[in-house]
């Protein structure tokens, strides 16, 4: 009976709120700090997988960290920029067990295995493994992550999925409309912050890139008013988080209104998943036939 009352007096706590004085007969008990370290690992988890990403990041102090994020703020950016928030289809769950906690006054460690399940759209559902480790502070009663860190223990090894593929390709879509509009930050989203492109001519880092997009390299006396890139034949292979890309390539010219076939190739691209979005890393464009001593062909 005790234990009953207890636990329907903790069913009704409010995120984020000190637990409430539980009365059992003549005596009178307090949740444990343990209890209300699992709660936050419970809400942490609660509200990431329903999206609700405010009440997510206030399972963090203010000045928390989340892995390289620093502070609340950046840790909720961060998660509005990532998969969960761009995509509608992904269903992701968050399953946290075997959770171990010291505590210390004021001050707590809690180290837990999580295994996550993720699934998009009609597809079969995929597992990692991992493993959280944590330091904890008590503000205003309620406990919050000072510190949390996550290593994935099973190599993130996912093989591509069909969701990776469909996004490397928009991918090199939003390549080709950027670098045939002449939009330099378009093309340089593509990359990552340190990406390059080698076509003959180097472009490394954002600032390059941006200008190879809007075609500062262009001689001015050129006499094709436009262009257009089409890429086709994609091979992709990889895994999760790492994939490498070859592809046809064939680039026309509009000449005194007129188009004409300018040029025939192929890319050779390096690509990595960023915060939830696939970049390239490294794209190489080379004329064809591929020369045996070329890299990735």
């Amino acid at each position: 009976m005790r234990e009953g009352r207890l636990r329907s007096r903790l069913g009704e706590h409010r995120p984020g709120a000190p637990y409430p004085e539980v009365h059992a007969g003549d005596e009178m008990t307090t949740a444990t700090d343990q209890e209300q370290i699992r709660g936050l690992l419970a809400r942490f988890c609660q509200h990431l997988d329903a999206r609700r990403f405010k009440e997510w990041s206030e399972t963090f102090a203010e000045h928390g960290s989340f892995g390289a994020r620093k502070g609340r703020a950046a840790i909720l950016e961060n998660i509005l920029g990532g998969e969960l928030a761009r995509m509608p289809a992904l269903r992701r769950k968050h399953a946290v067990v075997n959770a171990v906690i010291d505590v210390v006054g004021d001050a707590a460690t809690s180290t837990s295995d999580l295994v996550m399940f993720d699934q998009l759209g009609n597809s079969g559902w995929t597992i990692r493994i991992g493993r959280y480790s944590d330091r904890l502070e008590r503000r205003d009663g309620a406990w919050l992550f000072s510190e949390r860190q996550l290593e994935w223990i099973d190599g993130g090894l996912q093989p591509l999925t069909a969701e990776d593929r469909l996004e490397i390709q928009e991918l090199v879509a939003r390549y080709c409309w950027a670098i045939d509009t002449g939009d330099g930050e378009a093309l340089a989203d593509t990359f990552t912050a340190d990406g390059a492109f080698d076509g003959g001519r180097r472009f490394e880092g954002r600032d390059q890139l941006v200008g190879f997009g809007r075609g500062d390299h262009v001689p001015p006396n050129r006499t094709e008013t436009a262009a257009q890139h089409w890429v086709t034949n994609m091979v992709l292979s990889g895994n999760s988080t790492a994939a490498t890309g070859r592809s046809y390539f064939v680039r026309h010219s509009i000449v005194d209104g007129s188009p004409l076939v300018a040029r025939v190739g192929y890319y050779v691209d390096e690509l990595v998943k960023d915060n939830g979005r696939w970049l390239f890393k490294n794209r190489r464009y080379r004329d064809w036939p591929p020369r045996d001593d070329e890299p990735g062909t």
